[in-house]
């Protein structure tokens, strides 16, 4: 099992940074296979991707070699069996393994001495393509090398799999705007599924229009008790915020929640995000780790709208605690805070598409949020949630920005 220390989940945010900088097919190729390469202290590594109109396997780069593109046959190698098998493969002797192709070999004079190929797939679960790792260089593969594999895997498959999508879709018909890209790509990173949580009920919505913002939001289970819920909103429009909320998905999913406090973290994605996004942007974010025991949450309110709480006929509003994050450079002062539940509570995030959204001069504000949550306070999240979005559309003629909501229900 691999030990999450800094210096490890650093290197591993600085490979998921150089990755997801770009989204353009020939770039982001040079990219996996240069970080790939070095991080697992490999000779070469090669990226073959999928063509299944021709039925074949097509690395378009490979270090040193002469060739510019090496072809396989589906099912014909190692590669080849890796894309059909969907499995991890690890050969340490190749030249004795009845699947070894020996052709590429003999065309770049190069001698392979061990050997690990790694399907990527689709959300739907489909390889669109295969790394494959060759000569490793202080030893042989291992069961680690395919852990630190399986760590990267989400985001190089996501990376991969926008990169695709945007060359072909390209190839096939101009963009109507860049806005349409972002739309796609915020749509991947956005919470497939809400895990069971013991005490807690909840529903998340995000809504995009055509102006695409950076509402993000997610939700995961830490251990069996506390599970991480965040809600964020990245400043301006178009695949520039959608990008900077895919560095910002990878920062989160690779935080050590276990053994660093909310506060440190947030100070490590201030730096991380300060660091990795230019043109002065920022990111607004309410990051908490809900105990489910406790029926409590620990928090941080780095510049985010405020949460509320209604409590029988009442609302508490928990104020904001802290700047954006990505504003200044090694800020410390994010406040940790606590805030602990009653049976019955509803607790409810959201984002400024709420707020701001404008009938004329006029805004929908947090006096027509409460007013909406009170009104249907007692009915199910299903129905709150549904009510405050109806709400927002009746008021607004057009939706200009997304909008994203959670409700939950501690029970």
């Amino acid at each position: 099992m691999i030990v999450y220390n800094d210096s490890f989940i650093q290197n591993i945010l600085n490979i998921l940074k150089t990755i997801n900088s770009t989204i353009d097919f020939d770039t982001l190729f040079n990219k996996i296979v240069n970080s790939i390469r070095d991080f697992l202290n490999v000779e070469r590594c090669s990226l073959f991707i999928v063509d299944t109109q021709n039925m074949t396997l097509w690395s378009k780069v490979a270090q040193d070699l002469e060739i510019k593109q090496i072809i396989l046959p589906i099912g014909e190698g190692l590669v080849g069996s890796c894309y059909i098998e969907k499995e991890i493969i690890i050969v340490n002797d190749p030249y004795n393994d009845k699947r070894f192709c020996t052709d590429v070999d003999k065309q770049t004079q190069f001698i392979t001495k061990s050997l690990l190929c790694y399907p990527l797939k689709n959300l739907e679960g489909e390889v669109i393509g295969v790394l494959e790792l060759i000569n490793k260089i202080d030893g042989s593969f291992s069961q680690k090398d395919t852990e630190l594999l399986d760590i990267l895997s989400q985001h190089l498959n996501i990376a991969l799999n926008n990169s695709i999508y945007f060359k072909e879709s390209l190839e096939k018909r101009k963009m109507d705007t860049e806005l349409s890209i972002a739309k796609n790509i915020q749509e991947k990173f956005l919470p497939h599924s809400v895990p069971h949580i013991d005490n807690l009920e909840i529903v998340c919505k995000n809504i995009q229009c055509n102006f695409v913002g950076g509402d993000y939001y997610d939700l995961f289970k830490i251990d069996q008790d506390n599970t991480l819920i965040l809600i964020a909103d990245v400043s301006g429009h178009g695949i520039s915020s959608a990008l900077i909320m895919t560095n910002f998905h990878a920062a989160i999913r690779m935080q050590n929640y276990k053994n660093n406090s909310l506060k440190q973290i947030i100070s490590h994605l201030n730096d991380f995000i300060y660091d990795t996004v230019e043109n002065e942007k920022y990111i607004t974010c309410f990051i908490g780790i809900y105990n489910s025991k406790l029926c409590e949450i620990n928090f941080v309110n780095a510049g985010h709208l405020p949460p509320l709480i209604l409590r029988g006929n009442d609302v508490i509003t928990l104020e904001t605690t802290g700047i954006p994050i990505g504003l200044f450079p090694d800020y410390k002062d994010f406040e940790e805070e606590k805030f602990t539940f009653n049976r019955g509570d509803l607790f409810i995030l959201y984002t400024d598409g709420i707020t701001e959204a404008a009938n004329g001069s006029d805004m929908f504000g947090i006096e027509r949020l409460i007013a909406t949550i009170k009104k249907h306070g007692k009915s199910d999240i299903q129905t709150i949630s549904d009510s405050i979005i109806n709400e927002v559309k009746i008021f607004t003629e057009t939706q200009e920005d997304d909008i994203t909501l959670i409700v939950s229900h501690i029970n």
